[in-house]
């Protein structure tokens, strides 16, 4: 007996917006729930975000500050989210076989995935410590102190003579008596107001539904990138998503330090 096959087309899924996705624990709150119709995530370090929003390719995310700065005129703020710590961030850490206060002609390995912790840290040795170092991405044994940032610094031990750990969080709040902000969520201004609307609730319904520990959001994190960091909850509590007037007044005082020294920040000398 004749039969036929016949194939029926997969519907193409239509992708209205592209949300760029940090695959950091402390960015877990923001992601975990994934209800937003049409739209796709795209992971990427912090600085490659930079690089892909300066090309038009992604349309919102939390983008480092310092390359919040120099995206202003193609985006701008979604509702004040970003990424914030009161003090300790205890995922921005300088490991170094001497006391920062110490580390005169130092060379220092930096991470490469965010332009805004280097800064920090420069700023820091330049301006609070009086302190010239030798700066370059990547790390050797040779280094006298180095910079991890996001979960590989959670998951570092002080070892190699690294014996001396400080949180760059921690350091700024010590002398600017400010929070510090990481990074900001921004949108591009050519969206349309209700697709902003839809990405703004969308993050504040799941912020606002994982609660103050974050449960649901580290077992998100944790079976999505099977790890499970035992001190989690304790991380996350220690972050500020919504930005109020000491973030903001910690965003001026950095960017204003930012422009008068941009020749520092900007060289890995």
């Amino acid at each position: 007996m004749p039969y036929t096959i016949s194939f029926q087309k997969k519907k193409k899924r239509v992708v209205h917006f592209k949300i760029a996705e940090i695959p950091y624990l402390n960015c877990a709150p923001f992601y975990w729930k994934k209800d937003l119709k049409n739209f796709a995530t795209i992971p990427c370090s912090p600085k490659k975000m930079g690089l892909l929003a300066k090309r038009k390719k992604i349309d919102a995310g939390p983008i480092s500050l310092v390359d919040s700065f120099e995206l202003e005129e193609e985006y701008e703020e979604l509702e004040g989210l970003g990424i914030a710590v009161k003090n300790r961030a205890k995922s921005v850490l300088l490991f170094s076989k001497r006391p920062i206060q110490s580390l005169f002609n130092a060379t220092i390995g930096l991470s490469d995935h965010s332009v805004t912790s280097i800064c920090l840290l420069k700023l820091l040795l330049e301006k609070k410590y009086k302190i010239k170092a030798k700066f370059h991405l990547g790390f050797k044994n040779k280094d006298d102190a180095q910079l991890y940032i996001g979960d590989a610094a959670l998951k570092k031990n002080s070892q190699n003579g690294f014996k001396t750990i400080t949180d760059l969080g921690d350091e700024w709040f010590k002398w600017q008596k400010l929070p510090f902000v990481f990074a900001r969520w921004m949108v591009r201004k050519e969206l349309s107001s209700k697709a902003k609307e839809l990405i703004a609730e969308w993050l504040k319904t799941n912020l606002d539904s994982c609660g103050e520990k974050k449960i649901q959001a580290i077992q998100w994190f944790k079976k999505k990138y099977d790890w499970d960091y035992p001190k989690a909850q304790e991380y996350l509590q220690g972050f500020q998503y919504h930005l109020g007037k000491k973030e903001k007044k910690a965003i001026s005082v950095f960017k204003t330090f930012c422009n008068e020294n941009s020749t520092l920040f900007y060289s890995n000398n």
